[in-house]
């Protein structure tokens, strides 16, 4: 058990959470979780990305054994904040976000760039990294993304090495920042 302070450090079940400044530990037997939602209305994308979570934790264990990937899947905008909304309830002193929200760019009810906007009004959101992903993405719609908080924008890779690639890719940055959290936390 982690000896921090009490409002910093939250029991679930069999896994313990841990909140630290803006990046987001999740303990679930001995490995640290990073969370990767992936709003897409392509249903394509969410299997191929179910049949990969597997591969790329295969990959990610060679390198950082401690950490594994876990994707919340959403179909679209809505669903996304609500699940944003609920996990983040009223009175609740813990931010529990996912580390990473990969979403893509035109779905037909909101687009990411609707997520983008409603993400950026609320200070809560800020500790998750924001990147888009679309099959077609031109440079009008990469500095609309980044001025909304976007980190970057990627064209859609449609085939699993791609997407695994690109998930870690985008995991490391959190990997890294673990070194500095593991000394300060003294694991």
């Amino acid at each position: 058990v982690w000896d921090l302070e009490e409002h910093k450090l939250n029991y679930f079940q069999d896994q313990h959470r841990l909140y630290f400044s803006r990046f987001q530990l999740v303990r679930l037997d001995s490995k640290f979780i990073i969370e990767v939602a992936i709003v897409d209305d392509e249903k394509s994308i969410h299997h191929i990305l179910e049949f990969g979570e597997e591969i790329l934790n295969r990959k990610l264990s060679k390198s950082h054994p401690e950490f594994r990937v876990k994707f919340l899947h959403f179909y679209d905008v809505e669903r996304l904040l609500v699940y944003l909304k609920d996990i983040n309830g009223y009175g609740n002193s813990v931010n529990r976000n996912p580390d990473i929200i990969l979403s893509d760019l035109n779905m037909p009810m909101r687009s990411g760039i609707d997520l983008l906007n409603e993400l950026e009004k609320r200070k809560i959101y800020d500790s998750i990294d924001k990147y888009i992903f679309s099959s077609y993405i031109n440079e009008s719609n990469i500095l609309e993304c980044k001025q909304y908080g976007a980190l970057d924008c990627f064209i859609k890779p449609i085939y699993l090495e791609g997407l695994v690639d690109l998930v870690l890719a985008l995991s490391s940055r959190h990997i890294s920042n673990r070194a500095g959290l593991e000394n300060l936390l003294d694991f």
